[in-house]
């Protein structure tokens, strides 16, 4: 399977993983990250050439219309895009500012509108059958998340989880790849947990802001 696939903030899911399964996909990454070019290099280094990466704010229309016309010429078409691009905010909603409202549901949300308006065009237009699909992870074992906790409440999660574990990006690329390939051609419309059970449980452990 060849896949041309348009990701956003790719270093929250593994991306060596989804290439080691996919090794004929065609990435590019829109970030905000400023790593987004050593990540490029570190995986043209290890032979996938078919990557690249811009520089995006996602939730701004203009930058989002850039990211497209950008993938149109290096990729000629897209047939994939993950939509990973996400911040956490804890809190009590009534303490919450306008600021920090606005920042969660421009990247955590409008950004998923932006992607939509200006990709989805172009997959319609070569008639694909557009399958739409949601992963769920549980508390997931990345940088933002184990930077932002206490390792006290890292071990409420692993406790809280059937299988005993975080979540890892690994797992979540795996779910990604599934759904992005032929073999899940049937498959539309679902929310995918990849939970390790953490939704069987009475209750998540209480994360706060650090």
């Amino acid at each position: 399977m060849e896949k041309k696939i348009i990701q956003s903030l790719g270093r929250a899911i593994d991306i060596l993983e989804y290439l080691a399964l996919n090794p004929k996909a065609r990435l590019q990454d829109i970030s905000t990250s400023l790593n987004g070019e050593k990540t490029i290099a570190e995986l043209r280094e290890v032979g996938y050439n078919d990557v690249y990466f811009i520089e995006c704010n996602v939730a701004n229309d203009d930058d989002m219309k850039k990211a497209y016309e950008f993938s149109k010429e290096k990729l000629g078409g897209i047939d994939c895009v993950i939509n990973n691009a996400g911040i956490w905010h804890g809190g009590m909603l009534h303490e919450t500012s306008d600021e920090e409202w606005d920042r969660l549901f421009n990247i955590d949300v409008k950004s998923i509108y932006l992607s939509t308006k200006y990709f989805v065009p172009d997959m319609i237009k070569r008639k694909f059958g557009i399958r739409v699909n949601n992963v769920c992870p549980s508390a997931c074992a990345t940088p933002m998340f184990l930077t932002n906790q206490d390792p006290k409440v890292i071990e409420l999660f692993e406790k809280a989880s059937a299988l005993g574990r975080l979540c890892t990006p690994e797992d979540i690329a795996a779910a990604m790849y599934f759904l992005a390939s032929d073999k899940s051609s049937f498959i539309t419309g679902i929310n995918l947990p990849v939970s390790g059970g953490m939704d069987i449980h009475t209750g998540q452990p209480i994360q706060e802001d650090r």
